[in-house]
């Protein structure tokens, strides 16, 4: 009796065979969990994941389990990853592109009838006729029309009958297409479509429609177009048309062709949901800060057509996030795009995203687990993944998904930084430092590569390289509350209290949770205790005393209770006096500048038991 996992192959195998790429995928990202010493699953995998990083991750995957598994080999080869072997890569070679099967049988078909009527004609005579008739029933037999699946938690849309259009039964040759296709693998082919086939309006099922649609399914851009507009050029009215040639134009890069397209499908219909959805997805592209208004009201008008359309909430979270004073309302919207989306891995990690910079990394663990668990091969979660185990505390964990990321990924300075911050995390200060120096040298204007190197130098008491990389990274981003927070610290440590204190104040503005502020009155209140603001020094760490369990590192809370006892002793020492501070308002003072090479005199370090934890 076949068991659920055997069941499930066959759906899977069923959803790569009717080029059903989402459910495939969903499907064998459920077979990896069960059993992920499969081979064979995760080869399948390759075909049907999102980019080219992903494909050599599953295929190394797969190889690692068999190292001589053909397929496996092919399509590194081919993906450049191993060198060439001309026995595995010229019989695979050979093969024809799957997508191009259909098409290429259909035309062949048509020649064979065509043949064989001529033969009967001549042979038969009276039997001529109703050959003829089966010949012309097959070559117009392409325009009827077939209702599309329901997207999963979406609309169902469905293509409605209209007789009035017809188009030729021949294709017009594409520019550059031969009648022969080129060898490749079938990952070769394998691009996400990150919208639903989804549409509303009326028209034919025509053979150039359905062309153009299968095109589209693989990544074939240039394709898509050129067959919708053989639809268009009959078809003048269709909204759905000029969508997909919208979103085919937007995924190549032609944003003024892209909006057009996208314009014109709301000339035509403006109750057409997709066409604002692809609009609002196209100025995110662009410039989210300058178009946010009007993105939001095109997701507005999309989600009031359509409220079942998921893409819109999972958008329209996107837009919250990235408006940093929006994040608490990114959360309803992905719930929502959760219920529409069950099965997409893109809400799990964009929950993720939220969450993080909500300041929650425990939650944003789980989320991003998640969003593995749904699609194993998808690197970006890999990284996050790693980022909010460190800023959990967990420095050990974060070093095996940010190894993955980056043995698959092109080099990456921010990857690189994080994978520092990891063995820094843990002590290991000069594996650390290497790794960030590797960074910065990729991109000396990445700010998470500064900013490390910035803190580790600070841990290995080199506080003028230390002033120099916290200087570089605040000026690329001011508006960082870890950078902020970082430079005070640096400043410090050279003499120049009154920034110092300036960049404290700045670091309390822009705090964004309780455990930022948690680092602000711990590192505030060494500062002011060292320089003898013991008034304010004790407030702070009262403040962080009284904060909910969890948010201040057990280290920092035993060394606070320490200096309180010793501050509000009964006997204090005169240096020790509570009375004896000044005010915890900053000095006012001119914002540090890009400072190459400090001229300050490096002090010992006021900030004792500082840690490097952003």
């Amino acid at each position: 009796m076949p068991t659920p996992e055997d069941n499930m192959v066959q759906e899977a195998l069923k959803a790569l065979e009717q080029r059903d790429r989402s459910r495939a995928r969903d499907l064998l990202a459920r077979l990896i969990k069960l059993n992920p010493a499969r081979v064979d699953y995760w080869v399948w995998m390759s075909t049907v994941v999102d980019s080219a990083k992903e494909r050599v991750f599953c295929l190394k995957e797969a190889l690692r389990l068999d190292p001589q598994n053909v397929m496996a080999r092919r399509g590194l080869i081919v993906l450049g990853v191993l060198p060439v072997d001309e026995t595995l890569v010229v019989p695979f070679s050979a093969q024809k592109r799957n997508w191009q099967t259909g098409l290429l049988k259909e035309a062949e078909e048509q020649k064979k009838q065509a043949a064989k009527a001529w033969r009967q004609l001549a042979l038969y005579g009276a039997g001529a006729v109703v050959v003829i008739l089966l010949i012309s029933a097959a070559i117009f037999g392409a325009s009827r029309l077939l209702r599309p699946k329901a997207q999963q938690g979406g609309p169902s849309g469905a293509f409605l009958v209209n007789d009035t259009a017809t188009l030729p039964a021949t294709l017009t040759p594409l520019p550059g297409r031969g009648t022969t296709p080129t060898p490749t693998p079938p990952w070769g082919d394998a691009t996400l479509v990150p919208t639903p086939l989804y549409a509303k309006t009326e028209h034919p099922r025509t053979e150039a429609f359905r062309a153009g649609m299968r095109a589209f399914e693989r990544g074939d851009w240039p394709n898509t177009i050129a067959y919708l507009q053989q639809v268009i050029a009959v078809e003048p009215d269709a909204p759905d048309l000029y969508y997909f040639t919208g979103e085919a134009y937007r995924f190549e890069g032609n944003t003024d062709e892209a909006l057009a397209a996208y314009n014109t499908a709301i000339e035509k219909s403006a109750a057409y949901a997709p066409a604002y959805l692809g609009r609002a997805r196209l100025r995110l592209d662009q410039s989210p800060k300058a178009y946010a208004d009007a993105i939001r009201a095109d997701l507005a008008k999309a989600a009031e057509l359509d409220p079942l359309l998921g893409e819109i909430f999972l958008e329209t979270a996107r837009l919250d996030m990235i408006q940093a004073g929006r994040l608490d309302e990114a959360s309803p919207s992905l719930d929502r795009a959760a219920e529409l989306l069950p099965e997409s891995p893109e809400v799990s990690l964009l929950r993720g995203e939220v969450l993080l910079a909500l300041g929650k990394p425990a939650e944003a663990v789980n989320a991003l687990r998640g969003a593995i668990q749904l699609n194993p091969a998808n690197l970006a979660a890999y990284m996050l993944l790693g980022r909010a185990l460190q800023l959990n505390d967990q420095f050990a964990d974060s070093l095996q998904p940010l190894q993955i990321y980056i043995q698959y990924s092109q080099p990456d300075a921010e990857a690189l930084a994080w994978l520092g911050a990891a063995y820094a995390g843990q002590g290991e200060y000069e594996q650390a430092l290497a790794l960030l120096n590797q960074a910065v040298a990729l991109d000396d204007e990445s700010f998470e590569a500064l900013y490390q190197r910035g803190l580790v130098n600070l841990e290995l008491k080199e506080y003028k390289q230390a002033v120099n990389d916290l200087s570089n990274a605040y000026v690329i981003n001011m508006d960082s509350f870890p950078a902020n927070l970082a430079l005070a610290r640096a400043d410090l440590t050279m003499g120049a209290t009154k920034e110092a204190f300036a960049l404290f104040e700045a670091s309390e503005n822009l705090s964004r949770s309780d455990a930022d502020m948690a680092q602000v009155y711990y590192y505030r209140g060494i500062a002011q205790q060292e320089y003898g603001s013991l008034t304010a020094a004790i407030r702070d760490y009262r403040a962080l005393l009284e904060m909910p369990a969890g948010l201040a590192q057990a280290a920092w809370l035993k060394d606070v209770r320490a200096r309180l006892d010793q501050l509000v002793s009964p006997t204090p020492s005169p240096s020790a006096s509570p009375t004896a501070g000044t005010s915890a308002t900053a000095t006012p003072g001119a914002s540090p500048t890009r400072r190459v090479t400090p001229s300050r005199t490096p002090a010992p370090s006021p900030v004792p038991g500082a840690s490097s934890t952003p």
